[in-house]
């Protein structure tokens, strides 16, 4: 398909191209793109049921949101079975074989969205920095007040995880990924596939996400997910053992164990901020924060603890 996106593109009319691929995860193809000059991402998905439903869902709660906590996105796009058939009926001989080629073996129509380029740090190299105190203070209270305004939206990520947090040069979180968010308003229906039971990432899901319990699945568990990342840059550990490694048994057993969280791997030594670690990593949802305001409030209290 690669080869002739740009070709498509410039059939169709529209002012952005391809420039080279970026990492990608699912059922999306994400490239780095050029819009007159300024980088965009652009997100190619098959256009089946469940993709337009969950891409048409991210981009109304992307386009409600005014933050540099969130990337922003411009346009969403499809090319239909019939779109396809048109581009290859304008190409002539060989052009016209490799065109009917891409379409053999790339049949389903297509969405694009072109999203704001995030010009970022990997996690690998901003690590260092992320471990000094005050820096991860200000990290996870960005983190909160940006996910606060998904859950003030009654809308939960249910996939916070490293990579779906961009780090910008001056340390801010940009959150991405809102494919399989959760929409709490009533008459809003899931729509995304199951691939673990609950959509997650295991290792940073909530115990009543790695347990499928539905009715307790809400905006703590994000909290929870907020807990092993900030646990996983204080110690470079999981906080209950890694599921991938370790097995999702030996971690749901250490959950239920009842024992302390360790914190003598970490890189400070700061006893509020072990505080709300270890609340925000409680397994009962109930124990965890009751509002995003109460996590803001202990974490300023932390950094005036430094």
């Amino acid at each position: 398909m690669d080869e002739h996106i740009n070709d498509i593109l410039v059939y169709f009319g529209f002012n952005f191209k391809i420039i080279n691929k970026l990492k990608t995860s699912g059922q999306r193809t994400a490239y780095l793109g050029d819009q007159k000059g300024t980088k965009v991402v652009i997100k190619i998905t098959p256009a089946i049921e469940s993709n337009v439903a969950r891409i048409q869902r991210e981009f109304k709660i992307l386009s409600s949101l005014n933050s540099p906590l969130f990337p922003k996105i411009h346009k969403i796009s499809f090319i239909t079975r019939e779109n396809l058939e048109n581009y290859h009926d304008h190409l002539i001989g060989e052009d016209a074989a490799k065109a009917a080629e891409f379409i053999k073996l790339n049949p389903t129509p297509f969405i694009y969205t072109v999203e704001e380029y995030i010009e970022n740090i990997s996690w690998k190299v901003v690590l260092p920095k992320l471990r000094e105190e005050p820096i991860f203070i200000d990290f996870l209270n960005n983190l909160v007040i940006g996910l606060a305004l998904l859950w003030e939206k009654k809308i939960i990520h249910r996939d916070l995880k490293p990579d779906n947090i961009l780090i910008r040069k001056d340390l801010t979180p940009t959150i991405i990924d809102l494919g399989i968010a959760k929409s709490l308003n009533p008459g809003t229906r899931d729509i995304t596939s199951p691939f673990f039971h609950t959509p997650c990432t295991p290792r940073f899901a909530a115990p009543e996400q790695l347990l499928n319990k539905k009715t307790e699945i809400s905006y703590k568990s994000d909290q929870f997910s907020i807990g092993v990342i900030g646990y996983l840059i204080l110690t470079g550990r999981y906080p209950y053992g890694d599921v991938e490694v370790d097995g999702l048994d030996f971690v749901i057993r250490k959950m239920n164990s009842k024992g302390t969280i360790d914190f003598s791997a970490s890189c400070i030594n700061n006893g509020q901020i072990f505080t709300l670690i270890s609340k925000l990593l409680e397994i009962q949802p109930y124990k965890r924060f009751r509002i995003a305001e109460d996590i803001i409030k202990q974490l300023k209290t932390a950094k005036g603890a430094i």
